[in-house]
């Protein structure tokens, strides 16, 4: 199997840091032939150009709000996380 994006072609170990997780019903609405591998963006790319789909949507997890030893927040982390409080409406509670 080949480690490279089946439309970007880009090479999925080295430029593709971004996973996601779909259900084999997904995948298969995505990609009817159910083999190779996307990039992330390719994913969202073919999602939205599905005829039914009116929504894309992502999660942010932060490896520091589950106590990951090791991990040092990011001087703009605060920043990203009150944006992200803002857009779930859950402003000022962290």
């Amino acid at each position: 199997m080949t480690n490279r994006c089946m439309d970007c072609l880009a090479d999925y170990n080295q430029t593709c840091p971004l996973d996601i997780v779909l259900s084999k019903e997904q995948w298969l609405m995505i990609n009817s032939d159910d083999g190779g591998l996307l990039c992330g963006n390719c994913i969202l790319r073919r999602a939205a150009e599905l005829p039914h789909v009116i929504n894309v949507q992502a999660i942010i997890t932060f490896a520091e709000d589950y106590g990951a030893p090791g991990v040092t927040s990011s001087p703009t982390l605060p920043f990203l996380r009150a944006y992200v409080q803002k857009l779930e409406g859950k402003e000022g509670q962290g």
